[in-house]
């Protein structure tokens, strides 16, 4: 009675609701089932000691990146995948692993009392979650996402696609904003101010630079963009941030040929250039410091202001580097070739009177507040004006200025 009580209790099916495991119901399907657990063990670890570090430690975070407050969406989405079917069938050992991980997921490390020898697919189970012991429940969540994704690669490349979508609403309703990067805001009169948040240029600014402005460009309710230093920040921007660029550029120097390291550079112009070819008018807004790529940033720009205490310079030779993000072509057409020849090839720092008078600046204002106030009054003269005038009268300057940046 004792033994046909166990086996009964073994041949229940599980109480997860997606999947089934393998059960014993007579004595022959029990050996079958203790000759596949034993099979399995030998590709997933089941009997690893509860403490020692878990085959998942290291997981890779899915095929996508998951943020920590996703983490837990995109595991939702998998169950009810799991639920839905679809896919490859999963094999014993593969259902065995979605059991382990989903209770390691759901209720952390396993405190049940082993099964007896009796129940061998009981004992399976509990050693396979037991083997998770050292692994957390958000890593549990996304080995988990992981591997229904590899399951069933159609449903999770739909569920992608549908975030994406979301993504592209989210960044069109706030223009791309990106916390710590740059942040936007649009007034009711169509002058949007884009905010530098981030005093250096980290690489991720130069995409969000892109995004940003190309968000700008396709709204048709913004008619002048204006863009300075982040709220709080006495600096437009101190220029690329080479500690956290310096791993990049390295990485691309190592991976091979010079065309990665081309690559990367193009990929950061085309931050700029999106400034550049803005629809919109954009009027940069120089408080305090602008150096190096934030010179590369504001040349792309229509109209330059800056306040008394703004000190603009194309350092990178003081660096021994060439300005490579559009300053070397575009400011020839600003300042003219000698002036662009004095501040590339002596890295020196600019004042703004001397700004205004070589032309790198339209007018000093005696302060930051001064300052902003009449970019906001001159973004507000402009954005009254016939859009499709503005915009006719930009694509014909930046046809003759733009083309040496993308042969640079």
């Amino acid at each position: 009675m004792l033994v046909a009580s166990r086996l009964a209790r073994a041949s229940r099916p599980s109480s997860l609701p997606h999947f089934r495991l393998i059960s014993a119901q007579h004595s022959t399907a029990s050996k079958q089932a203790k000759h596949q657990t034993q099979q399995g063990a030998a590709r997933f670890p089941v009997s690893a000691p509860r403490h020692t570090t878990s085959p998942y430690a290291n997981t890779t975070r899915g095929s996508r990146a998951m943020s920590s407050g996703g983490v837990a969406e995109a595991f939702s989405a998998a169950v009810e995948r799991a639920k839905g079917g679809g896919g490859t069938p999963p094999s014993s050992d593969e259902m065995l692993k979605m059991y382990a991980l989903y209770k390691q997921a759901t209720v952390g490390d396993n405190a049940t009392a082993k099964p007896g020898m009796f129940d061998p697919v009981g004992g399976a189970k509990w050693k396979a979650w037991t083997a998770l012991a050292s692994l957390s429940k958000e890593d549990a969540m996304r080995a988990y996402t992981t591997l229904m994704e590899q399951l069933n690669p159609a449903a999770a490349g739909g569920q992608q696609q549908q975030q994406q979508e979301q993504q592209q609403q989210s960044d069109a309703a706030n223009h791309g904003s990106a916390p710590g990067l740059i942040s936007v805001e649009v007034a009711s009169n169509g002058v949007a101010t884009v905010f530098l948040d981030s005093v250096t240029m980290p690489p991720a600014m130069f995409v969000q630079c892109g995004k940003v402005f190309r968000l700008l460009s396709d709204d048709e309710a913004v008619k002048v963009v204006v863009v300075r230093a982040g709220k709080a920040k006495p600096h437009f921007s101190y220029g690329l941030d080479l500690k956290q660029a310096g791993g990049s550029l390295m990485k691309s120097k190592m991976d091979g040929p010079r065309h990665h390291l081309h690559k990367l550079v193009k990929e950061w112009q085309e931050g700029f250039t999106a400034v550049a070819e803005c629809r919109a008018p954009v009027i940069a807004a120089v408080e305090g410091w602008c150096i190096g790529a934030g010179l590369d940033l504001i040349s792309a720009a229509d109209v330059r202001l800056c306040s008394r205490d703004a000190k603009i310079s194309l350092r990178e030779a003081a660096l021994g580097i060439v300005a490579d993000l559009g300053s070397l072509q575009r400011l020839p057409t600003v300042i003219g070739d000698a002036h662009t020849r004095w501040m590339a090839l002596t890295a020196c720092d600019v004042g703004a009177d001397r700004a205004r008078e070589i032309g790198l600046v339209s007018e000093v204002c005696d302060d930051a507040q001064a300052l902003y106030a009449r970019a906001e009054a001159m973004a507000s003269e402009m954005a009254s004006r016939d859009p499709n005038c503005m915009m006719g009268i930009k694509s014909v300057m930046n046809r003759a200025r733009d083309a040496p940046v993308r042969e640079g």
